[in-house]
């Protein structure tokens, strides 16, 4: 099922200056192949594997969101509790600057979809999401040369940058499989790095 998840998925990341942009699109029209759940784990896999990736994070991220294939049908298709507990998790947990956020291709009943989603955000996000009808509008917030040739940029092919993603993963099989590496073990927390922890991230994850 994950390979499926992969299959319909583009996920991709460009450098933009001192910022990173993050970019995110159901490739799958007709949403046939679109599972909600593995969806989910398929992004947590390849959001770990960013993570793994990266020795030193941008001063800012820019996180673009693909709305072309949003359809209405895919409402019944999500679970709106998971969703919303996985936003929480996305902004409470990743180690993101978020300076803005670009949904494009929205459909006329994107706002529709928005309030789905909208009451669990923090309004300081809220405040730094803008939506495009089309892919054209985003040029005007995001130089071309930055954006993949998908999306009538000048950057590298966010399919390619896909699949060696998926290959990433793959060859990182045995250490995504080990157990070990993945639960916490509360009497070897350190105090210090609990309150380490506590004021780190949540203080940066808005700019």
């Amino acid at each position: 099922k994950l390979q499926t998840a992969f299959s319909i998925t583009n996920m991709a990341s460009y450098n933009a200056g001192e910022c990173e942009i993050l970019l995110y699109q159901i490739d799958d029209p007709t949403l046939e192949n679109f599972d909600f759940y593995d969806t989910l784990k398929m992004f947590l896999l390849l959001s770990d594997n960013w993570i793994k990736c990266h020795p030193v994070y941008a001063e800012g991220h820019i996180f673009l969101l693909d709305m072309q294939h949003y359809f209405l049908k895919i409402i019944p298709k999500i679970n709106i509790f998971y969703y919303r507990q996985f936003l929480l998790y996305l902004l409470e947990a990743m180690p993101m600057r978020l300076k803005a956020v670009h949904a494009f291709n929205c459909p006329s009943y994107y706002e529709k979809l928005y309030s789905l989603v909208k009451p669990v955000l923090p309004q300081e996000i809220c405040d730094l999401i803008h939506f495009h009808p089309t892919v054209e509008g985003l040029y005007k917030s995001i130089d071309k040369k930055h954006l993949p040739t998908e999306l009538g940029g000048e950057a590298p092919s966010m399919r390619k940058q896909m699949a060696d993603w998926v290959n990433s993963v793959e060859e990182s099989r045995e250490f995504y499989l080990d157990d070990n590496l993945w639960k916490a073990i509360p009497t070897k927390k350190s105090k210090a790095m609990e309150n380490a922890m506590n004021g780190s991230f949540r203080t940066l994850s808005i700019d």
